[in-house]
Formats: structure tokens, C-alpha cells, sequence
């Protein structure tokens, strides 16, 4: 059993044995303390001062029609739980448990992985794979931002997910660049090499193609702020961060913020327009 199988297997136990489910074979958790103890409230890093300055927190998300409807929601994620531990290759009768139980984020991680293992067979070349890896980023980015605001996964679980959306995006596109233009390393292991934009000038010509430009700088985004146009999110006054990294940095500092998606500008060659849109991520009750 490979150490992916044994934690998760340790994992599912664990849940059940704190549940009380294994009482029925002599297996219960102990009896709770007569003083309660309420758990600490998890720590963030200290933001810098001007962290948020001008960001104020609109209820209202905004977000593509097409990514909303499209996207799969963290109820039919756990409701398709019974075949997660198939897919990673875990036997049902491996497992002694009763029930079938598995964490929103295993479930969450293992439909994501599952719908980009799809857009990988679905790409024919650079722009294919361009336009759906715009698409598997915009679906996972909504998938993990429902499930954070609605406190099914906790803004680790969320962090932990996100690490993998640029990834899965430079793993779809790598195979299809066209030779000369990979300037931006992009591997088939999911990594690459994003070089700064220039101070003056066009950063996507060159060996920069379409798969690198929209990569680098319309979705990873970064750890800082920027103000945007309306067809990057923005409003063309307050400071944004923007990207998957930029998600990623807001909820390292406890969320309460909205971060911005860039627009995708289309190419002559086969790219597709998508305009900006923003991210409230904020959970419930909170």
C-alpha cells in the first residue's frame, strides 16, 4: 500500500473512531473532560500594514455564468466519495471500516483531478489546450472558493488545493507549445518558469506563446496587489490581488477578501475571450 493509501486509510479510521461508529466493536473515543476546553482559534500570519488598504469586502460574487453552472459542487463531490478510494487504487475490502466515509477535500481533490485528467485527453494543440486549461482554472477556482465560503474546507484544505490548479493547467498545455515558443519553461511534470514582465514593451511575443502569456499573466497572478481594469476584475482604483497566487496569499491572512481573476484576451489563432471576474472568499459565519 503506497503512504498516500495509508494516510488516507488512517484518516477515514480516525473520523470514525472520534464519531463513536467503531463503539459498536469495543472502540470509542474517551469520555470528554468535565471542564470544556474550547479550541484555539487557528493563526495567521500578521499581514504588513498595508495589507487590504482600500479592499473592502462586497458580499455580492462575481463570477462567469459558465463557471458557476459548470462547476461541481461540494455535495456531489462527497455523495461521489464511495469512488474515490478505487480511483487511488485502495480495494473497498482493504479498508475495515463501516460506512463509507471520506473528507470533503479528498473528495473535492480527487473530482478536480478527475475532470483535468479529461481536459488532458480533450487537447489537440496549443489553443485547445490553452482554452481548456482557462477553463479547468476558472472550474477549480469556483469549486474551491464554494467550498471554503461554505465551511466544508478550511482555508489550509483551500490553500492545499489551490497549490495544484497551476500545475494541472502547465501539465495540460506543456505538450502542445509550439517549438520557440516555451519561453516560459513550461514542463509536462506541471511546473514552469515564468520570466517578470518587461518594464517597457509586449511580454507575450517573442518566445512567449499563447499557453505562456495567458499562463504566466492572466491566471498565476502573484503575492502582491494591483490595481485593474473592469476587464480584469478591477475597477480601475483598488488594489487587487489577483491570480490563483494572489488567492493563496489572502487566505494565508484569513480570507475576508475579494481577489480578482484577469480577463483572457483571444488570439488569431484560436483563443477564446474571457472577461475578469472576482472572488469573495469569506465563510459562512464568519
Amino acid at each position: 500500500m503506497e503512504p498516500l493509501e495509508i494516510l488516507l486509510v488512517l484518516g477515514l479510521v480516525y473520523v470514525l473512531y472520534k464519531g463513536g461508529t467503531l463503539a459498536s466493536i469495543g472502540i470509542a473515543p474517551p469520555p470528554p473532560p468535565g471542564v470544556a476546553i474550547a479550541a484555539a482559534a487557528p493563526t495567521y500570519l500578521t499581514p504588513p500594514p498595508s495589507f487590504g488598504t482600500g479592499m473592502p469586502v462586497v458580499p455580492a460574487q462575481e463570477v462567469p455564468s459558465n463557471v458557476a453552472s459548470t462547476a461541481v459542487g461540494v455535495g456531489s463531490a462527497i455523495a461521489a466519495a464511495p469512488k474515490v478510494l478505487g480511483a487511488i487504487g485502495v480495494a473497498a475490502n482493504a479498508v475495515p471500516i463501516v460506512g463509507q466515509v471520506v473528507s470533503a477535500v479528498a473528495s473535492i481533490a480527487q473530482a478536480l483531478l478527475g475532470a483535468h485528467n479529461a481536459r488532458i485527453k480533450q487537447a489537440r494543440d496549443e489553443n485547445s489546450a490553452m482554452n481548456l486549461g482557462v477553463q479547468g482554472v476558472d472550474k477549480e477556482m469556483a469549486v474551491i472558493n464554494n467550498a471554503y465560503n461554505a465551511g466544508q474546507i478550511s482555508a489550509q484544505d483551500a490553500i492545499n488545493l489551490l497549490s495544484q490548479t497551476m500545475p494541472h493547467y502547465w501539465e495540460l498545455v506543456a505538450p502542445h507549445i509550439q517549438p520557440g515558443r516555451n519561453g516560459c519553461n513550461a514542463t509536462q511534470g506541471g511546473a514552469a518558469a515564468c520570466p517578470p514582465w518587461p518594464a517597457s514593451g509586449n511580454g507575450c511575443s517573442g518566445s512567449i506563446g499563447a499557453a505562456c502569456c495567458v499562463g504566466c499573466y492572466d491566471l498565476e497572478g502573484g503575492p502582491s496587489t494591483a490595481v485593474l481594469s473592469a476587464f480584469d476584475g478591477g475597477d480601475g482604483r483598488t488594489p487587487f490581488y489577483f491570480g490563483v497566487q494572489g488567492a493563496i496569499v489572502v487566505l494565508m491572512h484569513g480570507g475576508h477578501m475579494q481577489t480578482c481573476m484577469q480577463g483572457v484576451v483571444a488570439s488569431k489563432y484560436g483563443g477564446a475571450n474571457r472577461n475578469g471576474y472576482r472572488l469573495n472568499w469569506q465563510q459562512v459565519g464568519s
